[in-house]
């Protein structure tokens, strides 16, 4: 009985071992998920903030005149 109490003891301790560990596991590759999203969030609005830089009145104003667009406000192309 003393043998089988022992045996039962050990089993569960390296059971639990293990389920530490799975759960170590998991939550390390949750933390990087988790790092890797905040990451690409930043990255996106670090791109939304360049287009609204690059599609900013001032700017395209700045593309008019330098490129010399006209403003046509019935173009032939299109059937009136």
């Amino acid at each position: 009985m003393l043998v089988m109490g022992l045996l039962m003891v050990v089993a569960l301790t390296a059971i639990s071992a293990i389920v530490y560990t799975k759960t170590v596991a998991v939550e390390h590759s949750v933390r990087t998920i988790e790092l890797s999203f905040e990451n690409a969030r930043a990255e996106n609005a670090a791109l939304k903030n360049s287009w609204y830089d690059a599609t900013d009145e001032t700017n395209i104003q700045t593309l008019v005149k330098e490129y010399g667009f006209v403003k046509i406000t019935s173009p032939r192309y299109l059937p009136s």
